[in-house]
């Protein structure tokens, strides 16, 4: 199945919005598909990838890896986490669809979070695969492709934030290949936190090895899922 996000044959239009919370998500018309929940995009990022990825991780430094960096919503939460927490964090982020100047220009993260809009800047136009600094306690890298194209290594993470789009528009990321790869080059008692709780993906997640559990989820979702790499 091929992934309908595909800008080699058709660039898909991105409009600004704003959620239920104030702060501003993206949405693309043509795949009727939101970077997050209409219902608040900073209050689903810290409940799904914070609350449920970073924080019940004890590891400390700790490696993060985000599949699907978006707006750079996660990456703004992370990095204020980790400052309040002053705990070393290396955070490496897959987006093979970046934002242009203009589209992460329009939103309004600095509004509802303490932090600049210059850092927001930083993270969108950083070149690809190169190591950044943002504060002493938060090392950045942006790698300008697809989890499938990426050469990771095994057990290097202790956090994978899997954010790519849904899997009925974006299947891809969610195959039982992926799901291989991501559980591979997590360490032991490494923590996968999304949005998604479709079944066959928490199929995949069972045969490659993870312990599943569902939490309920934000905002009246129903669920969510946090995978455990035993």
């Amino acid at each position: 199945m091929n992934d309908k996000w595909d800008t080699s044959s058709k660039v898909l239009s991105r409009r600004i919005v704003t959620t239920e919370d104030g702060s501003t998500s993206i949405e693309i018309p043509e795949m009727n598909e939101m970077y997050h929940s209409r219902k608040g995009a900073i209050k689903e990022s810290q409940f799904v990838y914070i609350d449920h990825g970073y924080n019940l991780c004890t590891s400390s430094p700790i490696n993060v890896l985000e599949i699907g960096m978006g707006t750079g919503l996660n990456v703004l939460l992370t990095l204020i986490e980790s400052k309040r927490q002053q705990r070393t964090t290396y955070f490496h982020t897959l987006e093979p669809y970046p934002l242009n100047t203009n589209e992460w220009a329009q939103l309004n993260f600095e509004k509802h979070l303490s932090i600049a809009k210059e850092t927001l800047q930083l993270i969108h136009e950083t070149k690809s695969d190169e190591e950044l600094e943002i504060n002493e306690y938060f090392k950045f890298q942006l790698s300008k492709t697809k989890l499938e194209l990426c050469q990771l290594n095994n057990n290097q993470y202790d956090v994978v934030y899997f954010d790519a789009f849904a899997p009925n528009k974006q299947a891809n990321p969610w195959q039982l290949d992926n799901i291989q790869k991501v559980y591979d080059c997590l360490r032991p008692g490494g923590i996968l936190t999304t949005y998604c709780a479709q079944g066959q993906f928490k199929r995949n997640l069972l045969q490659v090895g993870f312990s599943v559990t569902n939490p309920e989820g934000p905002m009246g979702k129903r669920e969510i899922t946090v995978a455990y790499k035993k």
